[in-house]
């Protein structure tokens, strides 16, 4: 095989062409010319994609609620929206959300896009600059 890595649940391609691989319980990078993998960040995201700047976001939770962080090129975790919590569906500070994400993607506008399946199924618009998520579609 080409890399190795443990529980792959989600991937993306960095702006060098590397890789960045949930790997079981935290992110690591494959190298694209060699395959040899390494350690990245130390976070559970499972839902990962990248930014043109570098930046990866990620989707972590469980059950019991969930949140989004940026993982920046040196692997610094900072959390972007949700709470880890589930609780009453609400727009406002991203970080206070609660939440739990199961997609991410970037608007033409350079805000991030989050599918969440609880506390209602939604789709949310995370102002990365303001720090702020609205809704804009609900499920049923």
């Amino acid at each position: 095989p080409f890399a190795r890595v443990m529980q792959p649940h989600g991937l993306d391609r960095l702006p060098n062409g590397d890789l960045v691989v949930h790997d079981g319980r935290a992110v690591s990078r494959v190298d694209s010319t060699t395959g040899v993998t390494t350690p990245f960040a130390n976070v559970d995201a499972f839902e990962l994609t990248v930014a043109s700047n570098g930046f990866v976001y990620g989707a972590t939770g469980s059950p019991t609620g969930g949140r989004v962080v940026r993982i920046s090129p040196t692997g610094q975790v900072t959390r972007v929206a949700g709470t880890g919590r589930l609780g009453t569906h609400r727009d406002g500070r991203a970080v206070r959300a609660p939440m739990l994400p199961s997609a991410l993607a970037f608007a033409r506008d350079g805000s991030l896009l989050v599918a969440q399946i609880e506390p209602v199924p939604a789709i949310r618009r995370v102002q990365l600059s303001r720090g702020t998520i609205s809704t804009i579609a609900l499920g049923t």
